[in-house]
């Protein structure tokens, strides 16, 4: 099986590139590509491949706005994705309509992926951490094949058996669904070298918990009938279909830490707001296009400048001016930031 699904990623990614299908207006799924990531308890979800209602929060749609085919033909239905975090890793559901596929034991099996790049650390030329998440015909099993968690070119790996992971599927009377846990050893990953990271920052230093934590990604579906692929749909900038590098990256998972504190009665004051002073907060919603600078200094504005401000946030560099740095205007060099940068630079493009 791991063999088929190798060559299968290289084969596709290939004919890619002459076989591209326009797609009229592609839209950036969830909120103009941002998608928030909610921290959820580890006894509220426990993936058995059913998604119960009211189990997960609110999904987004992935259809055919925002999935363009690069082979065999376009995946014309919807899927619905959820996505949640805790401790445990980054937990992935998904609600398929799929009339065409054919579960099977081995051969080209259909496939859900998803690529990532943590905190935009991956230069622009490379491919992100690749996961395909395969259903095994005959068994609840929902595996996962890692791709490129080394180099350019891994051969997929089976990792079913890692510690921390958890995947199960069930099949449904209009496709398959599934529910999945990856361990963040995964995505923080040791194994990527420095070589792909032109700013020498290990993919290790990714932590969830880090306020305004975020992974640029790629989702893909590829329905299959063990013997060839029958449809093809991904996410891209733009909708451009044809670069497969984290610089094509148009999804941002944003991870959201919230601590409830226990309510307490609120202390009533008469402050008017005219006399206060105070001025409305800028949110990163008002980040457009202009906001995009050449961090790097190299005369261009793309995904370098992201990694080279996240290497002055988190001390690998220091300089003078730290205003330069400040992208959304609030004073404060920080995640905030980079955040900021990554969407004025997808805008920028987009405009």
């Amino acid at each position: 099986m791991k063999k088929f699904l190798a060559i299968l990623i290289a084969a596709v990614m290939t004919a890619s590139l002459a076989a591209a299908i326009a797609i009229a207006a592609y839209e950036a799924p969830g909120d103009d590509g941002s998608i928030n990531v909610a921290f959820m308890d580890t006894d509220l979800i426990m993936p058995d491949g059913t998604i119960e209602e009211n189990e997960w929060p609110d999904g987004i749609t992935l259809d055919g706005n925002n999935l363009v085919s690069w082979f065999a033909g376009a995946y014309t239905d919807t899927i619905t994705l959820y996505t949640a975090w805790n401790e445990n890793g980054f937990y992935i559901a998904a609600e398929i309509r799929d009339s065409i596929s054919t579960f099977v034991e081995s051969g080209i099996g259909t496939r859900f992926q998803i690529a990532l790049n943590p905190s935009a650390l991956i230069d622009s030329n490379y491919p992100g951490l690749f996961f395909s998440f395969v259903p095994y015909a005959g068994t609840d099993e929902l595996h996962v094949f890692r791709h490129n968690w080394r180099s350019n070119a891994d051969e997929a790996y089976d990792a079913y058996d890692d510690e921390g992971y958890v995947g199960k599927y069930t099949v449904t009377d209009d496709g398959w669904c599934f529910e999945c846990i990856v361990p963040w050893s995964m995505i923080a990953s040791a194994d990527r070298t420095a070589a792909v990271n032109s700013v020498g920052v290990p993919l290790t230093v990714f932590d969830p918990y880090d306020e305004y934590a975020f992974c640029t990604a790629m989702i893909c579906y590829i329905p299959c009938n063990g013997e060839a692929v029958l449809a093809t749909g991904r996410t891209c900038l733009n909708g451009n279909v044809n670069d497969w590098n984290v610089s094509s990256y148009d999804v941002t998972f944003e991870f959201e830490y919230i601590i409830v504190e226990p309510a307490t009665e609120p202390e009533e004051t008469e402050t008017d707001p005219e006399e206060s002073g105070t001025e409305p907060e800028e949110t990163d919603e008002d980040i457009n296009g202009d906001a995009a600078k050449d961090i790097n200094g190299d005369g261009y504005m793309d995904n370098k400048d992201v990694v080279a401000l996240f290497r002055y946030v988190s001390g690998s560099e220091k300089i003078e001016d730290e205003s330069l740095y400040d992208v959304n205007g609030d004073t404060a060099v920080d995640n905030k930031d980079v955040v900021a940068l990554f969407r004025a630079l997808s805008k920028l493009i987009a405009e």
